[in-house]
C-alpha cells in the first residue's frame, strides 16, 4: 500500500513524516478502529525508513510492507470465515439440524473473530514501519 507524506523532521535517530487524513488512503473503514479501539486522528506523525534521503518539506510516497500487511488482512478476514463453516458444519454433525447449525455457524464466528483480533494486535508491531520509495513531483 502506498501513501503521500510530508517530511518534518529528519535527525540522527530517524525520520518522522505526516500524512494528511490517513483514512482517505484505506478507504475510511475504520477497521483501524476496531482493531485497536481508538480512532485514528485527522494528522498522524510516523517515524519511517529513509533509504532515499529526503529532506525535511519533502513530499514523499510511503510504502508498507505488503506481505506482512496481507498477513494481517489473513488474519482479520481469513480465521472468522473459517469459523463460521467450522462452526455450521461441526453443529450440523452433532445436530443434524440446519436450524441449530446456523446458531453454530454464528457463535464460530463470533468465538473465531475475538482469536483474529487477538492475533491481528500481536502481529501489529511485526508489520514493520513504512519506507520511503520516492519523492512526489
Amino acid at each position: 500500500m502506498r501513501q503521500r507524506a510530508v517530511v518534518i523532521e529528519k535527525n540522527e535517530r530517524g525520520t518522522w513524516v505526516k500524512l494528511n487524513n490517513p483514512t482517505s488512503a484505506c478507504g475510511n473503514c475504520k477497521g483501524c478502529m476496531r482493531l485497536t479501539g481508538n480512532e485514528k486522528p485527522e494528522e498522524t506523525v510516523l517515524q519511517v525508513k529513509n533509504p532515499i534521503s529526503a529532506k525535511v518539506g519533502d513530499t514523499i510516497i510511503l510504502e508498507y510492507p505488503s506481505r506482512n500487511f496481507l498477513q494481517a488482512v489473513g488474519i482479520l478476514y481469513g480465521i472468522p470465515l473459517s469459523g463460521l463453516f467450522l462452526g455450521y458444519f461441526v453443529a450440523l454433525a452433532i445436530t443434524q439440524s440446519d436450524a441449530t447449525a446456523s446458531l453454530g455457524a454464528i457463535a464460530g464466528l463470533g468465538i473465531f473473530a475475538i482469536v483474529a483480533r487477538y492475533l491481528a494486535r500481536k502481529l501489529t508491531p511485526k508489520i514493520g514501519l513504512p519506507k520511503i520509495v520516492a519523492i512526489a513531483c
